[in-house]
């Protein structure tokens, strides 16, 4: 059965609402937001907008944006905190609540778009100062900026409203200090986005961040990340031949969509909508799902289960039932845990202790004159992180295959770049950065590997090494320097990725 023929059967099958009985529901073009007291249930239904309105639903698209924000979350948590805590379900994203700024903010490295507030549009009109970037005469449609640039909207319920940085600051709607933190980090997210969807064949072509302030009063960005819906992509390899030939470029979004309402009636302006053709909504899905893959490099699973609804209502309530006491309350993650992972019997049963268990663990108490309450299950440690550390950039094939391992197991990790050779200040200050939070350290160097040994003769927290090899012959020549560590520097060395991810969830598991 291929996609095209799944979506098919699932066309009607959407999700376009939801029902959650807690919390104040607000609704918005995609999301709806449940806000409890310290924390928002958010869901990402299959509602598909364009012309600031809704006009269809697509199948598992909530699905596909709320694991593609995931991924790029995890990703770029380097760059900005963001608001993610727990996904307990496909559609569903327990985030921190915060105060939103009342702005979007959107980077274009081209020039494009159909919309009110496209730069094209705007250009093509002979709008030259645009949110406060001055464009040059002569530019045509889909050409490449010279730079990347910041062109912000109002957020509203009504009509966005393209601004620029000095009208934002003259209105009060940010103060100048956090509008260049903010655009600083805007830039710095594009630029890292940008040169991820090249390494895949992609253009990243412009974009939609939201930011916002936690409790603690420090900047997050919220809401979704080059997502198929708050992102236009391109296909690479055949950009240039189309735009000089005058062709529009291959596309994986939802540009095709918008071009065909706005052929077919006034997005804007008409009461009534006519309904989007079949065949069109579900390409606009096989397209989603396919840039999901693309992106991320994984299969997408098809959910097994056909009541949308009533899967997110349970597996929220799980979520709220695992979290209601009051010393979870506070808890906030600087990264992404991924759905807690059970514990499991041989059987695949979940874990559950005997009587037998219990009893020794009674009198092991008592013969220690302790007061050890009955063990039900065994303590979970899913917030233990990985963090990745390669040797340099050649290490990153290596690194993606135990990255697709850890995403298996639900394992949250941080990638990042520190050579022991040439740049151990940065390795001390990853140890420094991590010293107070429960990691997982796996080390990927190959050849004179003395990552791993600095590593843990440094930190004292665990560290696996899974070092990258050419051939066997490579790994009877290097693998030493690996094995053979000095007395108080302990690594573990773990030459498959599988077994690293595997590795890891059982560590997580240790009562």
């Amino acid at each position: 059965m291929n996609y095209k023929q799944t979506i098919t059967e699932n066309v009607n099958n959407c999700l376009s609402e939801t029902n959650l009985k807690i919390g104040e529901k607000k609704i918005g073009k995609v999301r709806d937001r449940y806000e409890l007291e310290d924390k928002v249930i958010l869901i990402t239904t299959d509602r598909q907008s364009a012309f600031e309105r809704v006009l269809t639903t697509i199948p598992f698209k909530g699905q596909v944006l709320n694991l593609t924000s995931a991924w790029w979350f995890k990703r770029t948590a380097h760059i900005i905190p963001n608001h993610l805590i727990e996904i307990p379900d496909p559609n569903v994203i327990i985030s921190k609540k915060c105060t939103v700024f009342p702005i979007e903010f959107i980077v274009r490295g081209y020039i494009t778009g159909a919309t009110n507030t496209s730069a094209w549009l705007n250009y093509n009109k002979g709008v030259r100062n645009f949110c406060g970037n001055i464009l040059p005469d002569g530019l045509q449609k889909n050409q490449k900026l010279e730079r990347i640039i910041i062109t912000p909207t109002t957020k509203s319920d009504e009509h966005d409203r393209n601004i620029s940085a000095e009208e934002i600051i003259n209105e009060g709607l940010m103060t100048k200090e956090d509008w260049n933190y903010v655009s600083g980090k805007a830039l710095e997210l594009f630029s890292f986005g940008q040169a991820e969807a090249q390494k895949n064949g992609l253009i990243l072509v412009d974009t939609k961040y939201e930011f916002g302030r936690n409790k603690d009063g420090k900047i997050i960005l919220i809401d979704e990340i080059h997502t198929p819906d708050s992102s236009r992509y391109w296909i690479a390899n055949s950009y240039i031949e189309r735009f000089q030939n005058g062709l529009e470029p291959e596309n994986i979004d939802k540009e095709f969509l918008r071009l065909w309402f706005k052929d077919n009636c006034d997005p804007y302006n008409d009461p009534v909508l006519p309904p989007a053709p079949e065949e069109l909504i579900v390409e606009l899905s096989a397209r989603y799902i396919k840039l999901y893959e693309m992106i991320t490099g994984l299969k997408f699973e098809f959910p097994a289960e056909k009541n949308i609804s009533e899967r997110i209502n349970r597996n929220c309530e799980k979520y709220l039932e695992r979290n209601n006491k009051p010393e979870n309350t506070e808890v906030h993650y600087k990264h992404e845990p991924l759905p807690t992972m059970r514990a499991t019997n041989q059987e695949g049963r979940p874990w559950e202790a005997s009587p037998q268990y219990n009893n020794t663990i009674h009198r092991l108490a008592k013969q220690n004159n302790e007061n050890i309450t009955t063990i039900d299950k065994p303590k979970s440690t899913n917030n233990v992180m990985a963090v990745l550390i390669l040797g340099s950039e050649k290490d990153e094939n290596h690194a993606k295959k135990i990255t697709e391992e850890l995403n298996k197991f639900g394992i949250q990790y941080v990638q990042h770049i520190a050579s022991a050779h040439k740049d151990a200040k940065k390795g001390l200050e990853l140890i420094e950065k991590y010293q107070n939070q429960p990691v997982i350290y796996i080390t990927i160097a190959g050849r004179s590997n003395a990552l791993s040994g600095f590593m843990a003769g440094n930190s004292d927290k665990p560290v696996i090494a899974c070092p990258p090899f050419a051939d066997k012959l490579d790994m009877m020549v290097n693998i030493n320097s690996t094995l053979q560590m000095p007395n108080n520097v302990p690594v573990m060395t773990i030459l498959e990725p599988s077994n690293v991810a595997l590795a890891i969830k059982r560590i997580q598991h240790l009562a």
